[in-house]
């Protein structure tokens, strides 16, 4: 994107935008981007407390 005066504009297509904006834009996504890996660990934190739950049901059980 090329500068000019206070907006940003993009040679291909013509968008322009001010910095305050791209930065609004910037932070909205990196939150979205955060959110989306603190619920994929949460479901790999579940994954492994369910195998392990059911490791220690099968080698507590009689039929081994």
């Amino acid at each position: 994107m090329k500068r000019k005066a206070p907006f940003y504009v993009c040679p291909a297509c013509g968008l322009s935008v001010r910095p305050e904006d791209l930065q609004v834009a910037f932070d909205r996504s990196k939150r979205e981007i955060d959110s989306v890996r603190v619920s994929r660990e949460e479901d790999e934190y579940d994954k492994k407390k369910k195998r392990q739950k059911d490791y220690l049901k099968w080698w507590t059980s009689d039929k081994k």
